[in-house]
């Protein structure tokens, strides 16, 4: 029979294992609050940092502030200036070169046609397709003809308009609302009065 006598009160009794639930508390009593300042600091170094890049953007907005003003201002100038000059090539597109027109009248006029007004005007429309502002262009031409032949020559005179450059590419119709003997005291019974009535293609603004 073996007895086995422990002399060791409860209170002076160690645990065999090598970690033990006060050695945990006395690492964690010591490690916590350095995790924690640790971290605090952590916290502290974004935070300043954070606010120093905060002032220099601030500072560098404050810096460009002036320019970038400048720059509204210069791009508004550019947008009117751009629009400006927009109206201006659609006005340049929607003209019609009227030298060459006159050009062409004293070739096609006949020998015994003799012009005595030309009158050219002008309405704004809308385009029946596109439905885009276009100009619409009348020349009215009145004059007499001379001689026995001046039906003919006014009919060679509407013809020339309808059929001949520079008019036949611009020109959408030819019409003679007037036709009748010449009025004039001076005049030969022969003699006619006329009036041609010339409507050019719409030119659209672009």
């Amino acid at each position: 029979m073996n007895l086995r006598v422990d002399l060791i009160l409860e209170s002076e009794q160690r645990s065999g294992s090598a970690v033990n639930v006060q050695s945990i508390k006395r690492i964690g009593s010591v490690v916590g609050p350095a995790v924690a300042l640790l971290l605090a600091a952590v916290l502290v170094w974004k935070f300043i940092r954070v606010q120093h890049e905060y002032r220099i953007l601030s500072d560098e907005w404050d810096m460009t502030e002036p320019q970038r003003e400048a720059a509204d201002t210069r791009l508004k100038a550019f947008q009117v200036n751009a629009a400006i000059l927009q109206e201006i090539e659609g006005w340049e597109k929607a003209r019609i070169a009227w030298h060459g027109q006159i050009n062409g009248l004293i070739r096609a006029v006949p020998a015994t046609v003799q012009l005595d007004t030309l009158r050219v005007n002008q309405n704004l429309q809308l385009t029946a397709n596109k439905n885009v502002p276009a100009r619409a262009f009348v020349m009215d031409l009145r004059g007499k003809a001379v001689g026995g032949g001046a039906e003919e020559s006014v009919r060679q005179f509407e013809q020339a308009l309808e059929n001949r450059e520079p008019f036949k590419s611009a020109v959408d119709s030819v019409k003679v609302p007037v036709y009748a003997a010449d009025p004039s005291k001076d005049a030969d019974r022969n003699d006619r009065i006329f009036g041609i009535t010339c409507s050019y293609k719409q030119k659209v603004f672009e």
